[in-house]
């Protein structure tokens, strides 16, 4: 398993410790989250994790060291922020511990607004 889907199933399993309901990830053979259309994205993009919890839905994207330095992976982040702003969602950066403040600093110039979790 790669970085990118360990920390994905740390993702997971901690917004099940957290009451989250209708969890849905691109790993799950079963139900996986419902493409969007993104602005600035010519296909239709499939977040990471999307869930929900006390009513409020949350699109979830992690983040490794590698996509953090991906200029191609700056529009997916902004996309999303734009596409959570106004569908009333709440947007959330998923990093590893070792990436925390570079996570920070990228949304920061991307001007994305993001939550960012940090997950060991």
């Amino acid at each position: 398993m790669n970085e990118h889907d360990e920390l994905l199933e740390k993702v997971l399993l901690r917004l099940k410790n957290n009451y989250f309901t209708n969890i849905k990830s691109i790993l799950s053979e079963s139900e996986k989250p419902v493409s969007i259309n993104l602005e600035g994205i010519d296909t239709k993009y499939i977040p990471d994790i999307t869930a929900v919890k006390t009513g409020k839905h949350y699109i979830l994207e992690v983040e490794t060291s590698d996509t953090l330095r991906s200029n191609e992976h700056d529009t997916v982040l902004k996309a999303i922020s734009k596409y959570a702003e106004a569908n009333n969602t709440d947007f959330v950066v998923a990093v590893s511990i070792a990436v925390l403040i570079d996570a920070g600093k990228k949304l920061s110039q991307l001007k994305v607004d993001a939550s960012v979790w940090d997950i060991q």
